[in-house]
């Protein structure tokens, strides 16, 4: 009897303990669901970001792809300026020979108003010799008429005498012939120096007219000459003007480059399982014109120059060094060199601003 009574005790408390189990067991099973629910829930959420962060990567790399255009707008604007910077110096050296031709014009211009007026003063010596001339033969011309009459008073003087002038009237005649024959050179002679003078005259205007456009021509070289010199000097100031221009158009452009180069890193970063490399700090537009290019032969003897080379190789190396670390799966590796990164290119915009102020001031 008491037997059956603690069977039955003992069967009682292990129903009560199976359902207890069965009531634990079923909440378990629910709070496995609802685990269950709020994974699937999370995973569904992951997958949304996860969609989300994609659709930022594409419009990063959209992004990327703006900043290369603009980079490379820039660039074709800085090698337009800088092709203009050399036609200016071609238009320099046609303003030189222009220079050294109106020098040469105004030399030989100098030199016809030399000439002009030692032929004036030729001309003006040949007057006063023609004026000489003229006296010398008025007064051959006076004494012939002075021979002439003495000789006709001597004729008649031989007349009156007879046959004892008659001698005397035959030196008398011959003297006379002499006289007029003295005189009709000198008429001769007058006529000469009347062509003379008229010539002289018209010679006199000739160099006169010579002298004044040799004056005109040497003044006009003067002024020419002013202004190719204005010239040159405007076209000087705008040639720094344009070099200026093109070398900050051309720093700016390897600012973009800098974003672009780094976008690029980040894409790479992306896409860990394609294996891509980046250009070295010597192949990139910056490197070609910082060892090789125009800013190697413009701007060696600037320290702000001198200074970028370190903190650009480092952007470069720091770069390589995070798509090695996250090829590696070395993700703080990676992170930590992306900093470097970031921090090599703030030191290298700082260089190329304090450069443009250089070359500025140059």
């Amino acid at each position: 009897m008491w037997f059956n009574s603690q069977l039955k005790a003992e069967n009682k408390a292990l129903k009560e303990r199976l359902i207890q189990l069965e009531q634990q067991r079923q909440n378990e099973i629910d709070e496995l669901r609802g685990m269950i629910r709020e994974n699937e829930t999370m995973q569904q959420q992951s997958r949304q970001n996860a969609d989300h962060y994609t659709e930022v990567i594409a419009c990063q790399n959209q992004g990327g792809d703006m900043l290369n255009a603009v980079r490379e707008g820039l660039a074709n604007s800085a090698e337009l300026l800088t092709a203009e910077q050399d036609s200016l110096s071609e238009l320099d050296k046609i303003f030189d020979q222009t220079r050294i031709a109106v020098a040469s014009l105004g030399t030989r211009a100098t030199y016809i108003n030399e000439q002009a007026s030692s032929s004036m003063k030729a001309v003006t010596e040949l007057d006063a010799t023609t004026s000489s001339i003229n006296q010398f033969v008025a007064a051959i011309q006076g004494i012939s008429e002075q021979t002439n009459l003495l000789a006709l008073n001597a004729a008649i003087e031989a007349a009156r005498a007879g046959e004892a002038g008659r001698g005397f009237a035959v030196v008398a005649d011959e003297v006379r012939q002499l006289a007029s024959k003295a005189h009709e050179a000198s008429s001769h002679i007058e006529k000469l120096v009347k062509q003379i003078v008229i010539q002289a005259a018209e010679i006199k205007e000739i160099v006169h007219n010579n002298q004044s456009s040799a004056i005109d021509v040497a003044s006009s070289s003067t002024q020419i000459g002013q202004v190719v010199e204005d010239v040159l000097n405007r076209s000087k100031q705008m040639q720094q003007v344009i070099h200026n221009a093109a070398t900050a158009s051309f720093l700016n452009t390897t600012k973009l480059d800098h974003a672009v180069w780094k976008s690029s890193v980040y894409q790479l970063i992306e896409k860990p399982q394609h294996n891509h490399s980046v250009n070295s700090h010597t192949e990139c537009r910056l490197g070609q014109w910082y060892f090789k290019g125009f800013g190697a032969e413009n701007y060696q003897h600037l320290s702000n120059f001198k200074a970028l080379d370190a903190p650009h190789k480092a952007v470069h190396e720091a770069g390589k060094a995070a798509l090695n670390a996250r090829q590696k799966g070395n993700l703080p590796e990676m992170v930590k060199q992306l900093h470097s990164m970031e921090d090599a290119s703030m030191r290298v915009v700082h260089c190329i601003d304090n450069l443009m102020r250089d070359v500025y001031r140059a």
